[in-house]
């Protein structure tokens, strides 16, 4: 693969988020098993953000403690420019996470710095979520069933949740359906970037205010609607809460899994829902930190990284990145 950074998945192939995808869950494996692949020792990440967001802080800095490398959280300067930023952290860090509220500060810094950075969210996309997400779906795909057979209902307005899973899933070939109400869905430049993605793969983007055409034969379900992030760079503001009834779940689509839009914060009503996937969704969203975080430092890994991959079964996963 060619990429430095990962800032969103638009210049990435299906193979290659494949390829991505296959990595975390070999180095899960690892994990589950006890085996500690020290392919980021004595790398260091620097977390920039501008919030505390404790969420990404924790995925973050376990992925790299155990992969045996460390994190350190940093504060943006107030007055100092993305160029200058990108330029000092070069020599600082070995690789940046940036959580902006301004997807373009985050592009902007990617074009300045000489170490590899990776979105860790911003008002456009959340690269993180969208791979552990894609995980998850694979992980728990119904009986005879391959993902591009599927269908994903994105329930609520147009966040960088909303706006990630839509990239993915059309770029893994799924059928993807947006269910919002007018002027609550994802701007028209991302839902061409959608339809290309879905032309190419063989996938699928409907939009609809039809909350039977949207639940009905459902696969997996994002709930968990009525967040109010407004958006900017393309995102419309979230829709109102709503989140459809149990019994109108149970009627419509009956074997639907249900994701989160925010794992971290899901209601007590949400969690007694059958098939809830949100302790999943965690665990993969540290497994797709992982992955992003070797993919990211690939060309610098340890010198007996082969050793290391070779005892945890790694050296296919590894390959696939080439």
């Amino acid at each position: 693969m060619k990429h430095q950074d990962y800032i969103t998945n638009e210049a990435f192939e299906k193979n290659e988020l494949l390829a991505l995808i296959a990595l975390a869950r070999a180095l899960k494996c690892c994990i589950v098993q006890g085996l500690y692949p020290s392919l980021l020792a004595h790398k260091t990440l620097g977390i920039l953000t501008h919030d505390a967001a404790a969420h990404t802080l924790a995925v973050l800095t376990c992925a790299m403690e155990q992969l045996g490398g460390r994190a350190m959280v940093l504060q943006p300067p107030a007055t100092e420019d993305a160029e200058m930023l990108g330029h000092t952290l070069t020599h600082s860090v070995d690789l940046l996470a940036v959580r902006a509220e301004a997807h373009a500060d985050i592009a902007t810094l990617a074009r300045f710095a000489d170490i590899p950075v990776l979105n860790a969210r911003s008002d456009y996309s959340h690269p993180i979520a969208e791979l552990g997400d894609a995980i998850t779906m694979l992980e728990h795909l119904p009986d005879g069933k391959q993902l591009e057979e599927c269908k994903i209902v994105f329930v609520g307005g147009a966040t960088p949740i909303c706006a990630s899973a839509m990239m993915m899933t059309t770029k893994l070939g799924a059928h993807f359906v947006h269910l919002a109400s007018e002027g609550q869905i994802l701007s028209e430049q991302l839902l061409n970037m959608g339809r290309m993605n879905a032309k190419a793969s063989g996938g699928c983007l409907t939009l609809t205010e039809s909350e039977e055409d949207a639940l009905t034969n459902a696969d997996f379900l994002y709930l968990g609607c009525g967040t109010d992030e407004s958006r900017e760079s393309g995102m419309s503001i979230a829709a109102p809460s709503y989140c459809p009834t149990p019994e109108r779940l149970q009627e419509l689509a009956p074997n639907a899994q249900i994701l989160h839009h925010h794992p971290a914060q899901y209601r007590r009503s949400e969690r007694d829902l059958p098939h809830f996937l949100v302790a999943a969704q965690s665990e993969n969203r540290l497994a797709a930190a992982r992955a992003l975080l070797v993919f990211l430092l690939r060309h610098r890994l340890p010198s007996d990284w082969a050793s290391e991959c070779a005892r945890a079964s790694l050296l296919y996963a590894l390959g696939r990145l080439e």
